[in-house]
């Protein structure tokens, strides 16, 4: 004995919509949800092309990696080395151990010795 397919009635040969079952129904509600995406911003990371680093208390070492870098230094009104890759106000740091907790700062005396090699 034959049975008709899903998608055609038994008797006059017409083909009908198939009905879907409740689990489907009752799944597309979900499936819509979880296709929305969320973006998360995060904090803003600064890549700089110059490695600082602070050798003794009056000595910093500022080196690059041979291609276009750009070293901006300034002291601070407290007297502290600052320097930046871009020269923008906001962009001057004066950590030169940024692998060490806290800020690792330079006060300028005139026994500062400043050494820059951008390759």
């Amino acid at each position: 004995m034959a049975f008709p397919s899903t998608g055609e009635s038994a008797g006059n040969g017409q083909r009908r919509r198939p009905n879907p079952s409740r689990r489907t129904r009752r799944m597309r509600p979900q499936l819509q949800r979880s296709r929305r995406l969320f973006l998360e911003p995060l904090e803003v990371r600064l890549l700089l092309s110059v490695t600082p680093a602070l050798l003794h208390a009056q000595h910093a070492v500022f080196s690059g990696d041979a291609s276009a870098d750009n070293l901006y230094l300034r002291v601070s009104a407290a007297g502290v080395l600052e320097y930046s890759d871009t020269g923008s106000d906001d962009a001057y740091q004066c950590d030169l151990d940024p692998g060490t907790a806290g800020d690792q700062t330079l006060i300028v005396t005139p026994q500062t010795v400043v050494t820059v090699d951008l390759g």
